[in-house]
């Protein structure tokens, strides 16, 4: 009975994790952009 507690407990906590990051990415979502910006590196000042 204390293996099912705590598994329940568990999974509520997850869900409500999981809940509050999908709000989060909702109202902030995360945008990646394929455009390269390569720069060479014989480019960059060395000291």
């Amino acid at each position: 009975i204390l293996w099912i507690v705590i598994h329940v407990t568990t999974m509520c906590i997850l869900g409500f994790m999981m809940i509050g990051l999908w709000q989060q990415y909702v109202s902030t979502p995360v945008v990646t952009v394929v455009d390269s910006d390569n720069y060479p590196s014989d480019k960059l000042d060395f000291p």
